[in-house]
């Protein structure tokens, strides 16, 4: 699904001559909703190079209208801040546009016969991040820390937050990457510092 009816039609054109594959549909971004609700595809594939909050709405929004099928993004550009609130919302493969025809056709057949893979393809620096990302957390990033600071556990942190405990793992992993910690206690230290909050007993 993709505004741009050109690659639309070479995108379509070259997954159905893919034997196992076929495509049931061929919309555009504002049609996305109503035709995964009506034929539940298996697969669904979004290309988008102007990522955004957009983006990450639409997914939700698919993600409840077929939640059995596999959503799978392209694009060029994007955040890493951003890839983790698409995969927080629902998707279970990013791709970015520099991989090859056969590295998306079996992207989207592990996604499509392994329910809880998830396949990421980016360039390195996409996920390392400028230096002046780093530290920067996303919403729901500060979320899942301030819930932390409570003394959650993962399972209840996912449980407030309606997400899944992996997913919570997921969020914790590159909260420490960010902060540069190395447990729960210190990442919660370490943001209080960096946002000038001051520590409660």
């Amino acid at each position: 699904m993709t505004d741009n009816f050109l690659t639309r039609e070479m995108l379509c054109g070259f997954l159905n001559s893919e034997e196992d594959f076929a495509v049931v549909g061929d919309v555009s971004w504002t049609e996305a909703g109503y035709l995964a609700a009506a034929v539940h595809p298996d697969v669904i594939v979004l290309d988008n190079d102007e990522i955004g909050s957009a983006t990450v709405q639409m997914v939700r929004a698919l993600t409840l209208a077929c939640p059995a099928a596999a959503v799978v993004v392209l694009s060029s550009t994007g955040t890493e801040t951003l890839l983790y609130d698409m995969l927080d919302a629902g998707v279970r493969c990013f791709l970015h546009k520099k991989i090859s025809r056969s590295e998306l056709v079996s992207a989207i057949r592990g996604v499509a016969s392994v329910e809880d893979q998830i396949t990421v393809s980016v360039p390195r620096d996409f996920l390392t991040g400028s230096a002046a990302n780093r530290g920067r957390l996303s919403a729901r990033e500060e979320q899942v820390l301030r819930l932390v600071a409570e003394a959650m556990t993962n399972r209840q942190i996912a449980n407030a937050l309606s997400i899944t405990e992996g997913t919570v793992k997921r969020h914790l992993r590159s909260i420490f990457d960010k902060l540069g910690a190395v447990s729960r206690i210190d990442a919660v230290n370490r943001y209080r510092a960096h946002t000038g909050q001051q520590n409660s007993a």
